[in-house]
């Protein structure tokens, strides 16, 4: 299976982008369509995993916290295409985009189940976090960033 990693941009993408947030990350709590959005989205760049027919199967959102951290959220990939390296290839190639911008460190906060994924990736803990939605325990991690 062919995976292709870039940014939306038709108002169709964005849709079917934002539509696999909430589906992934905020429809299992019960929470409303909405949720999956911030008022970062604006600023953000924004990237997904696209496969045969258009079908966007992945989704990841790069803010700037500063011109030298990078910080990754709404990662979210399909469930029945997890376990595909989908996930890396969005991580890394947001790692790509934010080092190229001058980035020298990504953090994220990861969900507690999601922790083993991003430390195989080279993230460390930092600390314990908040709690979302009364059951997701979460992590700040961060990675520092090189040219290789």
């Amino acid at each position: 299976m062919k995976v292709i990693i870039r940014q939306p941009v038709s108002d169709a993408e964005f849709k079917a982008y934002y539509d696999l947030r909430w589906r992934v990350l905020r429809k299992p709590w019960d929470m409303p369509v909405g949720s999956e959005r911030d008022d970062g989205d604006a600023s953000a760049s924004h990237f997904m995993a696209v496969i045969e027919h258009g079908k966007i199967v992945g989704a990841g959102r790069l803010h700037f916290n500063s011109a030298i951290e990078g910080q990754i959220r709404y990662m979210a990939v399909d469930e029945a295409y997890q376990k595909m390296s989908i996930g890396r290839k969005l991580i890394t190639t947001m790692e790509a985009h934010a080092l190229d911008r001058g980035a020298r460190k990504i953090i994220l906060n990861a969900r507690d189940y999601a922790v083993e994924f991003y430390r195989l990736l080279g993230y460390k803990i930092v600390e314990k976090t908040y709690i979302l939605f009364d059951s997701i325990q979460h992590y700040m991690m961060e990675k520092q960033l090189t040219h290789e």
